[in-house]
């Protein structure tokens, strides 16, 4: 089961995990309250109405243990705030705080609940737009999306599952690895979920058959299958590659070709987590390695995108990903307003 089974800590974690000893349990009164199973981080920018769908599709999974889904707003378009504040007042709830500071060449210090550092402004905006930020993608026609209420995703929700809806203060646009960053933070799960805002899971079971997999194989993490719609065919291609890519090994050799999954496609453990961010003071990577971290990170000066330097830091350190074959996620990329960024690809 989710709740119960214990994960096997593959060689290469070994070293970032610490036996503690056993404490005597508290008193029910006195206890804290249980984590959730899965932790789910998802950045939020400019993703309505996909995002109604998005929420809906997670709440609804079936987790022993349950799920908290952590959202993290990014700026842009304030209607995707008001509706994560919305179905978080019906199942979770809101929380505001104050960004950190930008990175130095100082390592930051451990912090709590907050990234311990982010960047001023979205790296991705580096380089000259492909096209207009409200224009579809090249590869990709806007696919129609009927918007869901805040009453119609709190009621399809599992008992179990909850929503967190979280932003900086001063309402910045960071970047996608800031976001993850800040969700990130807030999480408690053992085992970390990576979704984007435009995504579908259409099957309950999505997130436990992929639990039981990385269990049963000892992996470190586990992905599905992508299914793009409103895509062109080049796209569809695209993905059927990816798709193919089953084994470890596989999906390790070929991060040399192109990203060898969807990360927001896998689930992972903590450890393997903390393990690639490592580097980088705990937080994802977006762009270069901040300036504390030069000598330290894959590529260091790299200006590469969360999805890309995951995946590089990832099977450096040793680690393991499988994937299963089905359920999969179904992909919007329209909707996404960073594929419009010239550096993100």
């Amino acid at each position: 089961s989710i709740a119960k089974a214990q994960h096997r800590l593959t060689p290469a974690l070994q070293r970032h995990s610490m036996a503690a000893a056993p404490a005597a349990p508290l008193p029910p009164s006195m206890a804290a309250p249980q984590p959730a199973a899965v932790s789910v981080v998802l950045p939020v920018y400019n993703a309505m109405p996909y995002l109604t769908v998005a929420i809906r599709d997670i709440l609804r999974q079936e987790v022993e243990g349950g799920l908290e889904l952590i959202c993290a707003w990014d700026g842009g378009d304030v209607d995707a705030w008001e509706f994560l504040v919305e179905v978080a007042q019906r199942c979770g709830r809101v929380e505001v705080v104050d960004a950190p500071a930008p990175p130095t060449s100082s390592k930051p210090s451990a912090t709590s609940d907050v990234p311990a550092w982010a960047p001023s402004q979205n790296p991705a905006r580096s380089a000259a737009p492909r096209h207009d930020e409200d224009a579809d993608h090249p590869a990709v026609e806007k696919s129609p999306c009927e918007p869901l209420s805040a009453d119609a995703v709190a009621a399809a929700r599992q008992a179990n599952n909850t929503l967190r809806a979280v932003k900086y203060r001063d309402g910045l646009n960071r970047g996608q690895g800031a976001a993850m960053s800040l969700a990130l933070a807030r999480s408690t799960a053992p085992l970390i979920a990576q979704m984007e805002a435009d995504d579908r899971r259409p099957n309950p079971r999505a997130f436990a058959l992929m639990v039981d997999a990385l269990r049963a194989n000892g992996w470190d993490g586990c992905c599905s299958d992508a299914r793009p719609f409103g895509a062109t065919g080049r796209m569809r291609a695209y993905c059927d590659w990816q798709n193919s890519l089953t084994r470890p090994a596989e999906l390790a050799s070929n991060r040399f070709v192109e990203i060898p999954a969807l990360h927001q496609t896998g689930v992972f453990t903590r450890a393997a987590v903390d393990a690639v961010l490592n580097a980088t003071g705990g937080c994802y990577r977006d762009g270069p390695a901040p300036p504390f971290a030069q000598d330290g990170a894959v590529g260091s000066t790299l200006d590469v995108p969360v999805d890309l330097w995951w995946w590089l830091e990832f099977f450096a350190r040793g680690l393991t990903c499988g994937r299963v074959r089905s359920p999969p996620v179904w992909k919007s990329a329209s909707a996404v307003a960073s594929m419009a960024w010239g550096r993100t690809r």
